[in-house]
């Protein structure tokens, strides 16, 4: 997945010119220091439509830490309501390789893709959309799962 914007966090403007730089990594972050989320640009999108997902990872602990967030890592995936994978972008994204990161207390990354709406299979990507109805885009970073969030296919 690509980073959103420029490829770089948005980090706060610092508001002295003599802050301290951040606190260097004390360690690999733990699963419960991160929050993962997933979120498609728009809730509810046409079949076939293009929608852009995005994967949002967060330091929620009080310490920076490092944490591999590149494409290996990353997986997005749409479910249906029976909780089977319908899509997945380890499937159909052809990015490989780690991003080890330093990640300050609060600190966000923010990376996206552009889902063609076709579904996938087991051994690949399909030409085939997935039929109109109630989706769930979930996101993980290694172990770490995303809450399921809704996405419609009218």
């Amino acid at each position: 997945m690509a980073p959103a914007g420029d490829g770089s966090e948005s980090q706060p403007p610092s508001t002295s010119p003599t802050a301290e730089p951040p606190a260097p990594a004390t360690g690999p972050c733990t699963d419960a220091e991160m929050a993962v989320t997933a979120a498609p640009a728009q809730a509810s999108v046409a079949q076939n439509a293009h929608v852009r997902f995005y994967l949002r990872i967060k330091n929620i602990s009080a310490r920076s830490c490092t944490r591999d967030v590149g494409a290996d890592a990353q997986e997005l995936y749409l479910q249906d309501t029976s909780k089977a994978k319908i899509w997945s972008s380890d499937t159909c994204e052809p990015r490989h390789g780690t991003d080890v990161r330093t990640f300050g207390p609060g600190i966000e990354a923010e990376f996206f893709l552009d889902w063609n709406g076709k579904a996938s299979s087991a051994t690949g990507c399909t030409n085939n959309a997935p039929p109109k109805g109630k989706y769930e885009l979930l996101a993980r970073l290694a172990t770490k799962l995303s809450d399921p969030v809704a996405l419609e296919l009218k």
